[in-house]
């Protein structure tokens, strides 16, 4: 068994589920980053300024996704992650390596579905919906934007670790409380590279279900060495 043996009073607690410890485990190698999320993944090598997902609008557009222009600024150019979990994934966050979080702000309102469907054919749900918006300084990756987005039947995000308190690779970070959810990653440009796989699915216009701390990337830098 995956997760913890426990009683469940209602649907909500089965769906904050956590795994037993030592059941996911993260890269030990400073340059692998780990799956934040286990989730459903695409990535992009580069993030341009008309960036589009999937087939129409401009959902992942940094500025719009981020809230302004100059918090988008460092990731134009640069590496980009999108997860999506679905009701039955595991719905804790956690980080991708060793840091401290520069930034945090929380924006955005009502919570639309994030279903492959609905990712087709409604314009901009990623920043339509209820976001929380946090910028880490790594060790490893550099300047990491991390967007946690509520959906439909998200209640709430819970920050679990304090903003002010440094954290480490693999530290549960956040809780997406009931429903379905999606987490965005953008890094600055030449700092690191999503793995291969992700990259040729995502052009292939498929989806590739991840575990959490399987390999997603790799630093392309000397940073943090």
């Amino acid at each position: 068994m995956e997760f913890k043996p426990v009683i469940c009073r209602s649907f909500a607690e089965f769906f904050g589920r956590e795994f037993r410890p030592g059941v996911r485990t993260f890269p030990t190698a400073p340059r692998e980053m780990g799956a934040f999320s286990e989730a459903r993944y695409f990535a992009w090598a580069k993030l341009r300024p008309e960036q589009i997902f999937p087939v129409k609008g401009c959902s992942l557009k940094a500025s719009h996704i981020l809230g302004s222009e100059e918090l988008a600024k460092p990731f134009l150019e640069g590496p980009v992650i999108l997860a999506r979990l679905a009701p039955v994934d595991y719905h804790h966050n956690h980080y991708p390596d060793d840091g401290t979080t520069f930034h945090a702000a929380s924006i955005g309102g009502a919570l639309w579905t994030v279903n492959w469907h609905a990712l087709q054919n409604q314009d901009d749900i990623l920043f339509r919906n209820h976001r929380q918006i946090n910028i880490l300084n790594t060790r490893h990756f550099g300047q990491l934007a991390f967007v946690k987005i509520g959906a439909m039947s998200v209640g709430r995000i819970q920050q679990v670790h304090p903003y002010d308190k440094p954290f480490s690779r693999g530290n549960e970070k956040s809780v997406f409380k009931f429903g379905g959810s999606a987490v965005v990653l953008f890094g600055e440009p030449g700092s690191w590279q999503p793995s291969e796989d992700l990259l040729d699915n995502t052009a292939n216009g498929m989806e590739t279900l991840v575990r959490l701390g399987d390999i997603i990337g790799r630093c392309t830098t000397l940073l943090g060495a």
